[in-house]
């Protein structure tokens, strides 16, 4: 799950052509920390998760930007918060797919 404080996912952010490292906060959201604000970030942009060789084949949505202010340690860094794409609470089945086992 991509708000599990223990995931480290790589994605990108809709429009933007930067690798960033997206970590669980463990309260139904993520953070992306560690990007500049030189990069145009907008709540309501799209995060995919990056393409895996061999896992995942193609990006695929995992959320949305909610917040984006400067980090209050770093002001020239973006803090972005990411909210799932989907309402975990509404989950009743998940399915595993694994492509040519």
């Amino acid at each position: 799950m991509i708000t599990d404080p223990g995931s480290n996912i790589p994605v990108k952010i809709a429009g933007l052509n930067v690798d960033m490292l997206m970590r669980g906060n463990g309260n139904n959201s993520a953070k992306i920390k560690l990007q500049k604000i030189k990069h145009k970030v907008n709540i309501g942009d799209v995060v995919s998760v990056q393409k895996i060789p061999g896992f995942l084949d193609t990006p695929m949505k995992v959320g949305t930007v909610t917040k984006c202010d400067r980090d209050s340690d770093n002001p020239l860094l973006w803090d972005i918060t990411v909210g799932p794409a989907c309402n975990m609470e509404k989950l009743n089945d998940v399915a595993v797919i694994i492509m040519n086992p």
